[in-house]
């Protein structure tokens, strides 16, 4: 599991594993948010190669999966925030980070089981 509290606009690293390309819903990624983003509807975004991801976190969720779309290489995941309630346009966003996705073991012949 791959942890991050995010403060503000910063988002630190709480726990770090080793990332493999591969995966599909196999690795959890979980945010802590301080009081600034309790009330806000939360969109995690996971960039890579100019293709972007989104998962929705929503108001109360706190954790999602890794998308298995990645592959090898650099990823930047960011969060925004919005609260769909205020009279006013409210957006909160962070500093991307970065998260190195290695190559894989897998390698997909046609009789792997569970494709």
């Amino acid at each position: 599991m791959m942890k991050f509290l995010v403060k503000q606009q910063k988002i630190e690293v709480l726990e770090r594993e080793v990332l493999a390309s591969d995966q599909i819903a196999f690795v959890l990624v979980k945010f802590v948010f301080d009081g600034a983003w309790k009330t806000l509807h939360k969109v995690v975004q996971f960039t890579q190669c100019e293709e972007t991801y989104n998962v929705v976190l929503g108001i109360d969720g706190t954790t999602c999966l890794l998308p298995a779309e990645l592959h090898p290489g650099a990823v930047k995941m960011s969060l925004f925030g919005y609260d769909a309630e205020s009279d006013t346009t409210v957006r909160a966003t962070t500093v991307p980070v970065t998260l190195h996705i290695r190559p894989s073991g897998f390698v997909a012949d046609g009789d792997t089981p569970g494709q």
